[in-house]
């Protein structure tokens, strides 16, 4: 339920407690292994609003009504593909700890040896010139993509981004070539997540991953930073190529 899921917490970090989308997000993933029990006018009841409520939200995530958000689960429920906060230690709770510091300063470490500088900089020039420029990721990704937005906006220029799910998803399908995307994704599918469909697009996509992936259509430059690590540690490589991102926009002159 993996894809759903990005999208409902979406909803839960970005709309307020007393809205009704946040009402029906909330009460789909407190619900979401009986979600196959429930249909539209079940939902409306539980959450106490009307059904063409439950349309317009389903219209609010990027669907069409509420078959296509059934469809999504089924999709979402499917996926063999799981990620989660996973860090494989030596089995001992007690030195979880300092492995898992140990393991850190391995990734930075192999970090310095991966980085293609000459890469760097040019995504660096390249959110010096383009007109607009937004940063995406999901969950983990999410997290690294709004603290770049953070440091490059005290730098001097406003990134766009956002955790909704369909807010990036629309974005990206009506970027044009004055566009630059830069998109974290831990496991290298953003995508192929975001766009179960071939789509096309004239932006320029930068995909920054600690996954070997194969190339994909549309991604002008796929970075794979470190791929021999357990997620938990291997995230910390994407933040740090961010602050790096951030430490040279900002030395611009």
């Amino acid at each position: 339920m993996r894809y759903l899921n990005l999208v409902l917490i979406g909803i839960l970090n970005t709309e307020p407690e007393d809205s009704i989308d946040y009402r029906i997000a909330k009460f789909l993933l407190e619900h979401i292994t009986e979600f196959e029990k429930f249909n539209a006018t079940r939902i409306a009841t539980e959450c106490n609003v009307s059904k063409a409520a439950i349309t317009r939200f389903c219209k609010h995530i990027g669907l069409e009504d509420f078959l296509d958000l059934q469809i999504m689960y089924r999709v979402s429920n499917n996926s063999t593909r799981r990620t989660k906060f996973q860090f494989e230690g030596r089995g001992d709770s007690q030195n979880i700890g300092l492995d898992f510091l140990e393991s850190s300063k391995r990734v930075i470490e192999t970090l310095e040896s991966r980085i293609d500088w000459k890469i760097l900089d040019e995504l660096v020039e390249d959110i010096r010139k383009f007109d607009r420029v937004a940063t995406f990721g999901h969950m983990h990704s999410g997290n690294i993509a709004m603290n770049l937005q953070h440091d490059i906006f005290i730098a001097g220029k406003y990134l766009f981004s956002s955790h909704r799910f369909g807010v990036q998803r629309d974005f990206i399908l009506n970027a044009d070539s004055k566009t630059l995307i830069i998109i974290f994704s831990a496991t290298g599918d953003y995508l192929d997540r975001t766009f179960p469909m071939e789509f096309k697009t004239s932006a320029r996509i930068y995909l920054i991953t600690v996954s070997k992936i194969d190339p994909k259509p549309n991604v002008y430059r796929t970075i794979d930073l470190c791929s021999r690590f357990d997620y938990a540690t291997s995230i910390l490589a994407m933040q740090e190529y961010a602050n790096l991102i951030a430490l040279k926009f900002n030395s611009l002159e």
